[in-house]
């Protein structure tokens, strides 16, 4: 906590020194900052120049420090709904540590499918839908040490497009369009089709998150 509070107090000092218009403190044993809008134009905003400069000061300031990331709560118009702010910030944490997100800056309202994910992890409803779709993908190369669903992933990752897919495989051609076509089999679905599309993506993101933790 003193280490915190040490880093908080270096912080402002040069955050005053570049004229940031920033507060650091140490809240509930974490390192929070307070970033005030500035005008531009017309209105008052916080720019993705102000967020990204902090962020470097923070970097530059903590060097070794075990340091995660900078997560941001929902703007706050009005000191009544800073508190709010700070909730969405310390929620933001949680999923970012949840989904193995990687990114150094994590905005509550960039959350999106992954805000989804982490409200369902544990529960019934997650284990059926996981089932539901990719329990033949998953029987199928446990058994016979398949890539099925890395293959499934891939190609979604390549916008459907199996060439590419091969290329990031180091794969043949056709050992990618037999795959699929298997896939296809397997689960009776067209991969052509957007909402099959979507609910695949996002039953192979759930999955991936469980073998993470």
């Amino acid at each position: 906590m003193k280490q915190l509070q040490a880093y908080a107090k270096r912080l402002n000092w040069e955050s005053a020194s570049f004229k940031q218009a920033t507060k650091w403190t140490v809240l509930e044993g974490e390192l929070v900052v307070l970033l005030m809008s500035m005008p531009e134009g017309e209105e008052a905003v916080i720019s993705d120049d102000q967020i990204q400069q902090s962020w470097e000061l923070l970097q530059a300031t903590m060097g070794t420090y075990d340091l995660q990331a900078l997560c941001l709560g929902r703007e706050a118009v009005g000191t009544s709904a800073v508190p709010s702010s700070y909730r969405d910030a310390k929620r933001a944490v949680d999923v970012r540590k949840v989904c193995h997100m990687r990114k150094d800056i994590v905005r509550f309202g960039d959350l999106g499918i992954y805000l989804l994910l982490y409200r369902l992890q544990g529960t019934d409803e997650l284990n059926v839908y996981k089932r539901m779709y990719l329990k033949p993908l998953l029987e199928l190369d446990t058994r016979q040490n398949g890539s099925l669903l890395s293959t499934l992933r891939t190609y979604f990752q390549c916008n459907c497009n199996a060439k590419e897919t091969a290329e990031k495989m180091f794969v043949h051609y056709n050992t990618v369009n037999y795959r699929l076509e298997r896939i296809r089999s397997e689960l009776g679905l067209r991969l052509d089709d957007p909402e099959t599309k979507l609910l695949l993506q996002l039953a192979m993101k759930m999955e991936e998150i469980r073998e993470l933790n």
